[in-house]
This record gives structure tokens, sequence and C-alpha cells, in this order.
């Protein structure tokens, strides 16, 4: 009887080991949602920076020309000249290293000029905690803006289930500084291109989370079936 305890733990160890390390090999990391630089070079941005009130700054953003083509590879969907706004982000600055913002959203949303939408039609929405700034090294550096704790929302995303968090990024580029008197930079606007991703379960994983366990369940109630008389 100690045996075959012994026996029927190493299985059920055994079986959970197995489904748990298939599901971690299921589980893949695709991209949501991404945008090249829609702008033509830094006289149309679509971020400005602002540290000009010594420990905080500001951060804006939003695209309101055509030229933006979101592409959701997640849906199997694109959107041609699309539109999207940000909410006003403050954050605290302490020179150099990163810097943490408020939480906010950006919303992507269609034009008057993209095809298969209707104007204003809600395409993806993503929500965070809290935004870090990569802060400039010297001259004309790129820069990144990327999110925690991020939550993806949005029609062509549904099959996916939910998407909390996540992570985009922003990779500044055509950045443009402002100066004071004193040489110091005090704000500076960039354009931009965009990247997000999700790690998510493959679909044959919940399958072989569920025949797994049923296999295991139906070899543990023949294991303790009492034997015929």
């Amino acid at each position: 009887m100690t045996l075959k305890r012994t026996l029927l733990a190493s299985t059920i160890f055994m079986t959970m080991f197995a489904i748990s390390a298939s599901a971690n090999a299921s589980s893949i990391s695709n991209t949501i949602a991404t945008f090249a630089n829609p702008s033509g070079g830094s006289e149309a941005p679509l971020f400005a920076v602002n540290f000009s009130n010594g420990a905080a700054g500001s951060i804006t953003g939003g695209w309101q020309n055509d030229g933006l083509t979101l592409k959701i590879p997640a849906g199997n969907t694109s959107y041609d000249n699309v539109h999207f706004t940000m909410d006003v982000l403050t954050y605290n600055y302490p020179m150099g290293g990163n810097n943490s913002s408020t939480g906010g959203s950006i919303e992507f949303t269609a034009s008057g000029n993209t095809p298969g939408a209707n104007e204003n039609d809600v395409l993806l929405v993503v929500s965070f905690e809290s935004l870090y700034l990569g802060m400039f090294e010297t001259g004309l550096h790129a820069q990144t803006l990327y999110g925690h704790d991020v939550t993806f929302s949005g029609n062509d995303l549904n099959p996916l289930g939910d998407l909390t968090n996540e992570q985009f990024g922003f990779a500044f580029t055509n950045i443009n500084k402002e100066f004071d008197v004193n040489g110091s930079v005090t704000s500076y606007t960039a354009t931009a291109s965009f990247d997000s991703s999700a790690v998510v379960p493959e679909p044959a994983t919940v399958l072989l989370l569920s025949s797994g366990f049923l296999a295991f369940v139906s070899r543990r109630k023949k294991t303790l079936a009492p034997a015929s008389k």
C-alpha cells in the first residue's frame, strides 16, 4: 500500500509538472499593435516633453494628421490614416535615469480618411499605470517612452481575452530641443514609432491542460478502484 501511494504521488507530481511545462512552453509573445513613424520630420512631432518646472515635468502626445498606419497583428487587421490622443502626463524629474509618470491611456481612432471604419471609431485603447521616460544622452540620440502595467482593449483583440500587465514602447526620433539662457535643455519635441506586445497562451494550451487533467483523473480512478471480488 505504501508503495502504491508513493507511485501515485509520483504520478500526480509528474503529470502536473508535465502540464505546467507544456503550458509555459506554449505561451508566446504576440505583437499586439505597431505603427511606423508617420511624420516626415521634426516639424510634425508626435510628443512634447517639458521639464522646465524643476522637479516635475509633463508629457503630451498625439497625432491628428493622415499617414499613420496602425497594424494590429493580434487581430490580423490594419487601419490607414489613424489618429491618436494621449492623456497629458506629469512625471518626476531627477536629471538622468528613468522618470516615472502618472497613469493614463492612449486612444487610437479612425479618421474620416480611414477605409473600412467610421470616423471616430475607437480602434484600440492602451491603458497604463505609469510611463517611464528614458532620458537622452548626448547629441540627438533616440529615446524611449515605455509603459508599465499595461492593458490593451479593442474589438480586434476580443479573441485573445484579457490582456493585462503587458508592455509597449515608443521610440523617439527627430528630437528637437529647446534651451534656456544658461544652455540647459528645458523641453523637446519628437516624432516616434510604436510597438506593443503581450504574452498570450496558444489555443492548444487550453486543450492540453484539459486533456492532461482528464487523463490524470481517469488514471487516478482506475488506481483507486477496489479490486473485483
